[in-house]
């Protein structure tokens, strides 16, 4: 299942890739994309939201298949082995989600850090 996903994944990318390469333009036509197309051009901070959205497609996939397990064998491994680490790399997105946001704020205010 997660193969399938990465598969998404990499396709998702190549045709942006592709996209903004030879026809930019394309971006212009709505709102929604004038909106992803300054997303994809401004790695800093809004490449956080992408690789935000890579962590919980993946934390999903990764639990949500435990979710079957205890749905028809009754098992929770997974999560008994990665509980720790599940809140651990829910501590750090949300940590990242905080700077990314401080950054951006500071940064329409016009407000410099050293």
């Amino acid at each position: 299942m997660i193969q399938a996903e990465i598969i998404v994944w990499l396709i998702a990318i190549s045709l942006n890739v592709l996209m903004l390469t030879f026809y930019p333009e394309i971006y212009q036509t709505t709102t929604l994309l004038q909106l992803f197309y300054h997303i994809l051009t401004n790695p800093v901070p809004y490449w956080s939201i992408i690789i935000l959205s890579a962590i919980g497609t993946f934390l999903s996939i990764h639990f949500g298949d435990e979710l079957l397990d205890v749905v028809f064998h009754h098992e929770r491994k997974k999560y008994f082995t990665h509980k720790e680490k599940y809140e651990l790399i829910m501590l750090i997105v949300v940590f990242l989600i905080v700077i990314a946001l401080y950054d951006l704020l500071l940064k329409e205010l016009g407000i410099r850090i050293i």
